[in-house]
């Protein structure tokens, strides 16, 4: 698997580790993922991801480095950047597999943090 081909399935583990956040996390509230050519992707937009307190986290989700000079000049205001390398997407039941779901979570719950930085705790209470 090349990195060309990466997308849906690295697009498919990061809604799967959201879904998984939203269960486990009060400060996720809920998602939309973005449908080939929608609007969203349109925007660079890969998945929104909700938060506590009505923020809300444009996520564009990337396999390599390539271009993304270019993506962040024509899509400014997505500035959440996931990197997802193609090591653990081929197998959904291994070991590795789960490392990224969870490597995942901890980037998405770091982008949370610093989004809401100042406005809630860090529990998600105002």
């Amino acid at each position: 698997m090349n990195s060309e081909n990466l997308g849906p399935e690295a697009e498919k583990a990061v809604e799967e580790a959201v879904q998984e956040l939203i269960k486990e996390n009060s400060l996720f509230i809920g998602y939309i993922k973005a449908e080939f050519s929608d609007r969203l992707d349109n925007e660079g937009i890969d998945i929104m991801v909700f938060v506590i307190g009505g923020f809300v986290l444009p996520i564009q989700v990337r396999s390599t480095m390539r271009r993304i000079h270019r993506f962040r000049k024509i899509h400014p205001l997505v500035r959440f950047v996931l990197f997802i390398k193609k090591p653990g997407l081929t197998d959904p039941n291994s070991a590795k597999y789960r490392r990224t779901l969870d490597y995942i979570k901890r980037k998405i719950t770091r982008f949370a943090e610093r989004a809401v930085k100042g406005y809630l705790d860090i529990d998600g209470q105002s």
